[in-house]
């Protein structure tokens, strides 16, 4: 064969060569895009992408680790050719060993002898002397920093830049898997949030629509925030409770500019003392009184009983005002009732019309009755 022909034939066989590994690259990341749309635990798709990456990279092992929340750690979350059962106990620094430094630098390491490398670091029991070469890319999500995936091969190789490249795709796919899980799971804590605050508001709105008053409001408030509730007026003193808030102190000291504008505080009460949350119940700007509900011991729903001691609080201002209202109603009805028997002359109907008005502010008049007023002077210096 002639020089130029044997140069051809040698371009063509590489033109071959890359044609048929973008290929298989192509149809790799097309799977995992269709596995990614099939598959809804994020844990089975990253193992499986992990899998499916040794073969596709032509590695012995591929290892997949995800930063700490922290963001100072990293965590074995997957492998495949490696010890398995060091998954979710190998963590590394960031900055230690060849993974820590790709994720602090955020570029890759391509290492063809890892035992010549200065950044690596042997972990017991997971790492083996049989793996040499080392491409190590970092997975980021904008300027976020999402983990690191490695793979190794026993024979030494000194991957180029395609395997760069492909080891990079795939670390956008991690990366977009785990984006869409994260924002799965926020979207579930907010729908239980939505649903938790609903099903308390909707408690709390059919006690206040049945008149159940506010003992049967205390009682569930406790009931939903895990304790024992009582209200108490604005200086600290209790004046309601139910059978079960007895245990709560007759008197609490509430914190400076408690009643100011404090949505919520825990103070220390009773004796022994124990800590007590507080909620001002408010009408508009005016505070009416201070709702009470001692914290449980152990473990219980940070959340719930926030959102409880809220819609209580709220619900116990509704029902204080009305039954101002309702009493000053009485009051005014009262006072015009005396000043009407007070002046007497009344004709027969008149009178019995008062006396029933009477009757409904629980009061039984006799038909005749006497009436005695004490009348005192001022004295001369209030003159």
């Amino acid at each position: 064969m002639k020089p130029l022909a044997r140069v051809n034939a040698v371009g063509a066989e590489v033109a071959g060569s890359d044609a048929s590994l973008a290929l298989r690259e192509l149809a790799f990341l097309q799977r995992l895009a269709r596995a990614a749309a099939s598959e809804q635990d994020s844990g089975q798709l990253l193992r499986l992408i992990i899998r499916e990456t040794t073969a596709a990279m032509g590695t012995d092992v591929a290892s997949l680790y995800l930063v700490s929340e922290d963001g100072t750690q990293l965590l074995l979350t997957a492998t495949n050719g490696l010890n398995e059962r060091m998954v979710g106990r190998v963590r590394m620094k960031v900055g230690e060993g060849i993974t820590g430094w790709v994720a602090d630098s955020r570029r890759p390491a391509v290492v063809p002898d890892v035992s010549r490398e200065p950044h690596w670091k042997w972990v017991p029991g997971l790492d083996e002397e049989r793996f040499h070469s080392m491409l190590s890319v970092p997975i980021e999500s904008g300027p976020r920093l999402v983990g690191v995936v490695n793979v190794q091969s026993v024979e030494y190789r000194h991957f180029d830049e395609a395997d760069i490249d492909f080891l990079g795709a795939i670390a956008g796919q991690v990366a977009g898997i785990l984006e869409r899980s994260q924002l799965q799971r926020r979207l579930e804590v907010q729908l239980a949030e939505i649903k938790l605050s609903h099903d308390i508001h909707e408690r709390f709105t059919e006690l206040s629509l049945e008149g159940a008053g506010i003992p049967a409001i205390l009682h569930a408030v406790g009931a939903l925030a895990g304790g024992r509730a009582a209200l108490y007026s604005a200086d600290g003193f209790r004046v309601r409770g139910t059978g079960d808030s007895e245990g709560l102190p007759a008197k609490v000291t509430l914190p400076p500019g408690f009643t100011a504008g404090t949505r919520e505080a825990r103070v220390h009460a009773g004796r022994p003392p124990r800590p007590v949350d507080l909620v001002p119940v408010r009408a508009g700007t005016e505070v009416l009184g201070v709702l009470a509900v001692d914290v449980p011991e152990g473990a219980f729903d940070e959340d719930g009983r926030r959102r409880a001691l809220e819609h209580g609080s709220t619900v116990l201002a509704l029902e204080m005002s009305k039954e101002r209202a309702s009493a000053e109603v009485e009051r005014r009805l009262r006072g015009d009732l005396v000043e009407q028997l007070l002046a007497g002359g009344l004709e027969e109907d008149e009178a019995e019309r008062l006396a029933h008005q009477a009757e409904r502010l629980g009061h039984r008049l006799p038909a005749r009755a006497w009436v005695c007023l004490l009348y005192t002077s001022p004295s001369p210096r209030d003159r």
